[in-house]
């Protein structure tokens, strides 16, 4: 495994990007080659045939949906070089937003396509609009929860019932919005979820078309492909069959990874970074969802009965695939395509998903922070189970702030200060004399405890020596009394400090939605070079 794992980029206003820049067009040549070069097979066909379909059949799938969006795409292009990034539906962050960006410029940088990928079979990103305010009162981030959403149900299932949410959004965040640099762009995407919302009920569609919208005008010529769609593909199909044909196998593999990376990086407990899948008797769980459309998802597990292999849907067995249908790659594809006719979702979690895109669909995939570390576990999958070395990915974020001058205060002057309250407060002794050098209540107080001490170093008597000690923590209780109005101002400061390293840590946020952020202030972020 990677001795390492990736981790945000620290500073302001950067972008971190992992190969480096320089070296993508050479590590795309290489997973062409590499990809070129498989010769293992998937549910009895080979590599090469599937991914060659799968490539062509995924651009016109994603050709018709991008004009679907309303944005213009001259002619299917051809299948040659494809750059792709995804994210789950939602309201991006300026750290998910360099992903498209960075697909665009690679794209046309290799006379090839981008693709970005709607992760609509996960459930929904964030879809809080947060708006930093740091105008009256403690400074604060305002999290509005406008668009409502099912729990536990894929994206692709979710309907914006009621579009007078958006309404509600609009009026809820435009007030805030004060600033002249960061209101027309949100302004612009709020109006286009608006418009998105009037044209359709997909709460995946009116995401995609808001933000590819903005995007358009920015000059950004990806396309948009729902992963959803690709599921509806033969090769998606074909990987779910080797992978259901070899479950022992897969599953084996699966959880020994699992268990090499939480040994490797020293991660506590088997929910992290993803759960081992379940194995009880003749039950095996897959990394794969069931559901029945509309409703929640649930993990697959497949039995085996004999020669024959059960799909459960939690205690009902929806489909019996014979050895006959594992091994037949017609008979077998024909069995799975029966479970989409019946209206039930096969679709694939998270390591599953970015096996089949970079093995069946792009030339280079690119991840976030999140996204990168997870795939060490998936390199290691695809070697164990296919004995393939995997194409590399790429990993892109960006640490992007707002314009907000920062207070001049740092962690150290809290620690620093709640220090000088403490030593206040236990030794006050030690401070009194300098605080009220001319104060005669605390120049006696202190002469007496001098005299105490020192007569309790020479009594022989324990019970003396108790009694004058009592003495001494009833002098150090009136000196701190006489300290109280210091330490109440000190704890005054304290409060002041702690607010201004709040207020810092909002005015730095990497985490709103990117249309807040100053055009300009984003194109900064998102330079790759003289060619962007």
């Amino acid at each position: 495994m990677r001795p390492s794992t990736y981790h945000l980029p620290q500073g302001r206003n950067v972008q971190f990007i992992d190969p480096q820049l320089s070296a993508l067009p050479g590590v795309v040549a290489e997973n062409k080659r590499r990809l070129a070069s498989a010769a293992f097979i998937v549910g009895g066909v080979p590599h090469r045939e599937a991914a060659a379909l799968a490539r062509a059949q995924a651009l016109e799938l994603a050709v018709a949906y991008t004009r679907s969006l309303g944005v213009e795409v001259d002619s299917p292009p051809a299948v040659g070089t494809i750059i792709a990034a995804g994210h789950q539906p939602g309201i991006n962050h300026p750290g998910v937003w360099i992903k498209h960006h960075l697909v665009d410029h690679l794209a046309r940088q290799l006379g090839g396509c981008g693709v970005h990928i709607i992760l609509d079979t996960d459930t929904p990103g964030s879809l809080d609009f947060q708006i930093p305010c740091l105008g009256n009162g403690p400074a604060h981030v305002k999290h509005l929860r406008c668009i409502p959403v099912q729990t536990g149900v894929a994206v692709e299932e979710q309907q914006l019932d009621d579009p007078r949410c958006i309404d509600e959004l609009i009026e809820q965040s435009l007030p805030l919005l004060q600033l002249e640099t960061s209101h027309p762009p949100a302004s612009a995407y709020l109006a286009n979820l608006r418009a998105a919302a009037e044209e359709s009920t997909s709460l995946s569609y009116v995401l995609a078309r808001a933000r590819r919208t903005v995007e358009a005008a920015w000059g950004i010529a990806n396309l948009e492909l729902p992963y959803s769609a690709t599921c509806g593909l033969d090769s998606f199909r074909l990987l779910a069959l080797e992978i259901i044909r070899r479950a022992d196998d897969f599953a084996r593999i699966y959880n020994a990874r699992l268990a090499d990376y939480r040994k490797a990086y020293k991660v506590r407990g088997k929910a992290n970074p993803l759960h081992d899948l379940a194995l009880d008797g003749d039950r095996i769980e897959l990394p794969l969802w069931m559901w029945r459309a509309g409703g929640e998802r649930r993990s697959l597990v497949v039995r085996r009965n004999g020669s024959a292999t059960e799909l459960l849907f939690g205690r009902e067995v929806v489909q019996t695939l014979s050895q006959h249908q594992l091994t037949n790659p017609s008979d077998g594809l024909e069995a799975l395509r029966q479970l989409d006719a019946a209206g039930i979702r096969m679709r694939s979690k998270a390591l599953v998903t970015t096996i089949y895109m970079r093995l069946f669909l792009f030339d280079l995939f690119i991840h976030g922070i999140g996204g990168g570390n997870y795939d060490i576990i998936t390199n290691e999958i695809v070697r164990d189970f296919f004995g393939f070395d995997p194409p590399t990915y790429g990993v892109a974020t960006a640490s992007a702030s707002m314009p907000f001058e920062q207070k001049n205060v740092s962690r150290q002057d809290l620690i620093k200060m709640r220090e000088q309250a403490g030593r206040m407060h236990h030794s006050s002794h030690n401070l009194a004399g300098n605080l009220l050098p001319h104060d005669p209540e605390t120049v006696a107080l202190l002469a007496q405890r001098k005299e105490t001490l020192h007569k309790q170093e020479r009594a022989v008597d324990k019970a003396e020596k108790k009694r004058l000690f009592k003495c001494t923590r009833v002098i150090d209780a009136q000196l701190r009394e006489k300290l109280r109005p210091f330490i109440a101002d000190k704890e005054k400061e304290i409060g002041e400090v702690r607010e201004a390293l709040d207020y810092n840590a909002i005015a730095a946020g990497r985490e709103y939605p990117f249309c807040i952020y100053p055009e300009e202030l984003l194109r900064k972020v998102y330079s790759f070079g003289p060619e962007s």
